[in-house]
Parts: C-alpha cells; structure tokens; sequence
C-alpha cells in the first residue's frame, strides 16, 4: 500500500446488488465464462432487473473483440452504476485464479480512474471465496471503497 494513499472503505450490508449503495460511480463486478452461459445466479439476478446485462455480454461473445481470460468489458447500466464484465472462467466454467486476479487488476484501475465504488454480491463470494482476500488486498489497500452484498433472499 502506497504509504501516502488512505485504505478505502469496506462495507458489507443486507441489501440487493441492483440497488447499490454510495454515492459515486458504482462498479458492479460481474464474473463471467468463455461459454456463452450467462445463467449463474448473480446473472440472472441482475438480467431480472437490467435486460441489457446479458445481451450485452452476448454481443460481447459473438464478436470477441478483447475476449480472452483476464479481460474486462464495461456497460453503463446508469449514469452512476455500471456492471463491469470480467472473463475468468474457461470454456467449461471452471474459475480460472490467474485471469481472476488480472481481471480485478483492471477493475481496480478503472475505479481508481473514474474515483468509483465497487460492489460485489455475496453470490459470487459464495462461489470465488478467493475474490473477498483479493478485493481486500487491489480494492480496499488501494484507497477504493468496496461493498459486499448479503442479498435478502437468501
């Protein structure tokens, strides 16, 4: 950590991802797969609200500009909340820990260029444990508030 920076804020509240707290720009970290699968459960939540969720992930897949593991994709949901795409699952679905950390890498710069938030759900912590450590250590360290969701249905 940049002894000169201030660590960013970890929050973790009960409350729906689609509905984001703060009052930046909210980065909504979205992990995704090589397939054209976009049905886990974060997905589908945020589709239920946002539509345009997946269909710009599949636009993304069917042109496969940039579209290797470790990348990212952007899609400004609101002018104040985007979802941000991050390929780290191979083609069978499988997480992929060095494309998830380069992933991050990218989210993390992002954020610190637009002074943004990012917003992770519990959905995805549940199934990348590894991704609360990394989020403590390239979000938080790094002077960028983060958020952990508990969704309440569940």
């Amino acid at each position: 950590m940049n002894k000169f920076s201030q660590p960013g804020k970890l929050k973790e509240v009960v409350g729906s991802i689609t509905t984001p707290e703060l009052s930046s720009l909210r980065l909504i970290l979205v992990p995704c797969s090589m397939n054209d699968k976009f049905d886990g459960e974060l997905q589908k939540l945020l589709t239920k609200r946002w539509a345009k969720v997946r269909e710009e992930y599949r636009s993304w897949y069917s042109v496969r500009q940039d579209f290797k593991l470790g990348s990212t994709a952007t899609l400004a949901i609101k002018s104040d909340t985007w979802c941000v795409y991050v390929l780290c699952k191979s083609d069978d679905g499988l997480l992929d820990s060095s494309a998830l950390q380069t992933g991050l890498k990218k989210v993390a710069e992002l954020a610190k260029y637009e002074k943004a938030s990012v917003h992770i759900s519990h959905l995805t912590t549940a199934e990348m444990p590894e991704v609360k450590d990394l989020a403590n250590q390239l979000f938080v360290q790094q002077g960028i508030n983060t958020v952990f969701y508990q969704e309440k249905s569940q």
